[in-house]
């Protein structure tokens, strides 16, 4: 590797660089705006042993990758994403596996003054320990508000800040009397690289569950499809079956013609006396279920009357 002209530390890095895309085959490629030192130290610590984090001089990293594309040419698409203090998340597991880590430090931050707000923030009803000589800083924000037992309280709920807007000095120092910390700050995850492929973050959401319902989905439409245009395929033919069968059941007993599959049936349909016996032993069935129904929730709420009273000794 050609470093003549670069510091001895400089050098290291680069060579360490290398090292880690011989060793790994997956990358996650992070922003950490906003990220604060000691969240970098618990994320580092907790990543120990399943992946490795580089952070550096972006120019460094371009030309690592540029250097490398002789050898892994599929390198040359990380090229575009490595600027603006952009950091690389070496690994051979799984990508889940990073998210559930990155996803788990992240911590709450206080809205400073000037900051842009990522996310709408949103004071709800509540009582507050403030004293009633603040109500004017509620007042000049419109927040409705009133004096109960001493303190303020805010009685319906205010948007304070919209997403994308600058925090003002006053609903800064609102939120600090409030001990609201607004904003969520963690690793923000940019791209995604395994072994030569890009993909967006967006597939991180993919697990099991959601896989199942799209297919299962797919499945549906397949068959409803199948079905609407008469066309028999493996989803579509246990449903054509049963749906001509059903026919043919109907047309058999209209007109009395006995098939073994309608045998009991017809029988019934035949034999008033067994229809109404049936129809009895059903009625009866019905009648003791409700009242099983009706008992159990009598002996819950003896249940509950009888805690009820042990909790009158605690009062």
């Amino acid at each position: 590797m050609t470093c003549s002209n670069i510091p001895k530390k400089k050098i290291n890095f680069c060579n360490k660089l290398r090292d880690m895309f011989a060793k790994y085959d997956k990358i996650v490629l992070v922003s950490s705006e906003n990220v604060n030192a000691t969240q970098m130290l618990h994320i580092r610590h907790d990543l120990n042993g399943i992946a490795e984090i580089v952070f550096g001089k972006n120019s460094l990293m371009r030309r690592v990758v540029n250097e490398l594309q002789k050898d892994y040419p599929s390198v040359a698409a990380l090229d575009e994403y490595l600027n603006n203090g952009t950091g690389l998340i070496f690994t051979n597991n799984s990508f889940s596996k990073i998210k559930e880590i990155i996803d788990l430090h992240c911590v709450g931050s206080p809205a400073k003054v000037g900051a842009i707000s990522p996310v709408d923030v949103i004071i709800p009803p509540m009582r507050t320990t403030l004293p009633p000589t603040q109500v004017s800083v509620l007042h000049s924000l419109g927040i409705q508000s009133k004096i109960f037992k001493g303190t303020i309280e805010i009685t319906s709920q205010k948007e304070l800040i919209k997403t994308g807007e600058k925090v003002g000095a006053s609903e800064a120092n609102l939120l600090s009397l409030l001990n609201i910390l607004p904003f969520k700050y963690k690793l923000k995850v940019v791209k995604l690289y395994d072994k030569g492929t890009m993909h967006d973050p967006v597939i991180l959401n993919i697990n099991n569950e959601v896989l199942s319902s799209t297919f299962l989905a797919a499945l549906t439409n397949v068959s409803s499809l199948s079905l609407g245009i008469g066309y028999c395929n493996k989803v579509s033919a246990h449903h054509m079956v049963g749906n001509a069968f059903k026919e043919v059941a109907s047309v058999a007993v209209a007109i009395d013609y006995r098939i073994k599959q309608l045998l009991d049936i017809q029988n019934i349909l035949n034999d008033p006396e067994a229809l109404s016996r049936l129809q009895k032993e059903r009625g009866s069935m019905s009648q003791n279920n409700n009242e099983s129904s009706l008992k159990e929730e009598e002996k819950q709420e003896e249940e509950e009357m009888d805690l009820g009273g042990f909790n009158d000794l605690f009062d």
